[in-house]
């Protein structure tokens, strides 16, 4: 198995807290987390393969990271930076 894990930050570098992080796999399976207060997520226990992963938290534009490759037995940590506005707009 393989995990992705990481932090959610606004553009200052502060954590997001209770920002909703959803992982969706190359055959559209979903998992769903929050970030805890120090903007941190986990999806452990995953399989190998491609994801994407959207993030949306209130008072920021939902963000998207495209192409994330979880490899066997190697962690995956990613840093995602939100953009001030609404929800309904879009950051890939």
């Amino acid at each position: 198995s393989s995990s992705i894990s990481g932090t959610v930050n606004d553009p200052q570098g502060n954590a997001v807290a209770g920002a909703t992080v959803t992982l969706i796999s190359s055959q559209s399976n979903r998992r769903t987390a929050t970030t805890n207060e120090s903007g941190a997520f986990s999806f452990p226990g995953i399989l190998p393969g491609t994801y994407r992963i959207e993030v949306e938290g209130k008072g920021f534009k939902k963000s998207s990271v495209e192409a994330i490759t979880a490899a066997v037995d190697k962690p995956t940590n990613l840093t995602i930076a939100m953009e001030v506005g609404g929800v309904n707009e879009v950051v890939t």
